[in-house]
């Protein structure tokens, strides 16, 4: 991205509306970042962004996959009530707890990374069947069963919403 592995400490891209692919990665010094008007932030966007601790991001619509991927010092504590849509392991590998709103319909696999590297997840008025497919070990044979689960409540179990 063009400003991955950068000495930037903040940025304020409010006015932009998706936030591009790796547009951050490795920024290893980024620790804010105000991204109030963006509906999509893009596939590994700031992965890697291991000082990276607050970010406010309102109206996100999808999160894409690896989005916050070892973001360690995230600290996000509500998700937007917007978001419908987690890619794979959009915040794997964070120690953040999170609330997410009952908007979400579609999570990847591994969004959240392993469950007990968290503080603390929170699902709010969502389908809970279909969320507590994603903590259960999944076995082949299973697969199709759990999907399928997963559709009759509207729901999306274990696929990444939008590829890039």
């Amino acid at each position: 991205g063009v400003f991955s592995h950068t000495a930037i400490r903040t940025v304020c891209l409010d006015w932009l509306k998706e936030i591009p692919a790796a547009l951050f990665s490795g920024s290893s010094d980024l620790t804010y970042a105000e991204l109030s008007g963006a509906r999509v932030i893009g596939k590994g966007a700031f992965e890697e962004c291991g000082s990276l601790a607050t970010v406010r991001f309102s109206a996100a619509e999808i999160i894409r996959s690896r989005a916050f991927y070892k973001c360690r010092s995230f600290e996000v504590s509500a998700l937007p009530d917007t978001l419908h849509a987690i890619g794979d392991e959009a915040f794997e590998k964070t120690r953040a707890g999170l609330i997410v709103p009952g908007n979400v319909r579609s999570f990847g696999r591994s969004c959240f990374g392993p469950a007990v590297s968290m503080k603390s997840i929170s699902i709010y008025r969502s389908s809970l069947y279909d969320f507590r497919n994603y903590f259960i070990e999944e076995k082949h044979d299973d697969n199709q069963k759990n999907k399928q689960n997963a559709d009759d409540v509207g729901g999306t179990a274990h696929s990444d919403p939008i590829e890039n």
